[in-house]
């Protein structure tokens, strides 16, 4: 078996790292040594590439070798080392370039570091549609639409959870001031107490998410009445449920005060 290795005498910090080849394979079997001098150009690129004497000579910034114990390492120290240059030697963003040998390889750590470090970027990356959050949500919805008519318009709540999750599907700020106008007609009295302050009452309606269009809570909801309902069925089951009987509204409000405090602890103090 012949193995063939790249050596250059003139710049041997860059094939160091071959040196831990042949000792591996020397590790398996002996085997004999044999170098070959080629005929070399004047100006051949191994010769100056990434050599470190080369570059400092000809350059106001001296070239630094990092020896980092992993990928994120590296990719932060560099990060560091552009802030530096911005701020204290006064380089523009443009000016400066990463050059890594694999960017697949590097790509998701330089965008998320970067990001961490506030450093704008361009990889000129392409993604699958579907990666896109927007198409991806869009996709959800004409799956829905898909189905028979029976069950566009009487889909599964799971379905609906869903489009909701996205962020991309809510409802408008007029139909939540409806919402919050019929909730103060049916059910504010559960929250009024002539003894409660003011300010205790809007943080108990702020507890409550009054008003609020939160994704997270409306789904919660919907899973805890039933997530595998179709819309119909968790609108009838939802109706039929209610907080235990009680014989005035101070005393209902105690019993709505002593579930949030039992959910919310002491956010409603």
């Amino acid at each position: 078996m012949i193995v063939n290795l790249n050596r250059d005498e003139r710049n041997p910090e860059i094939f160091r790292p071959f040196a831990a080849t042949i000792e591996q394979l020397q590790s398996i079997a002996p085997f004999e040594i044999a170098e070959r001098q080629d005929a070399i150009s004047g100006n051949d690129l191994r010769a100056s590439l990434f050599s470190v004497g080369d570059v400092n000579a000809g350059s106001p910034v001296p070239a630094v070798l990092l020896e980092c114990s992993d990928r994120e390492v590296e990719v932060r120290s560099i990060a560091k080392e552009i802030k530096r240059l911005i701020r204290e030697d006064n380089y523009r963003l443009p000016d400066i370039a990463l050059v890594v040998r694999e960017r697949a390889a590097y790509a998701d750590t330089i965008v998320r570091v970067f990001a961490d470090e506030s450093i704008p970027c361009n990889l000129e990356r392409r993604i699958e549609a579907h990666e896109v959050p927007a198409i991806r949500a869009c996709g959800k919805l004409f799956q829905l639409l898909q189905n028979p008519r029976e069950e566009v318009t009487n889909p599964k709540v799971s379905e609906l959870a869903h489009l909701i999750k996205t962020d991309y599907f809510r409802l408008s700020s007029e139909s939540l001031d409806e919402l919050t106008i019929a909730f103060d007609e049916k059910y504010s009295a559960l929250l009024d107490d002539g003894d409660m302050p003011g300010a205790s009452h809007d943080k108990l309606r702020a507890a409550l998410g009054i008003g609020r269009f939160d994704p997270d809570a409306l789904e919660n909801v919907l899973a805890y009445v039933g997530s595998e309902l179709r819309v119909n069925a968790w609108i009838d089951r939802a109706s039929q449920s209610s907080f235990p009987p009680v014989r005035n509204t101070r005393s209902r409000r105690k019993v709505t005060l002593a579930w949030l405090k039992s959910k919310y602890g002491n956010q409603l103090r």
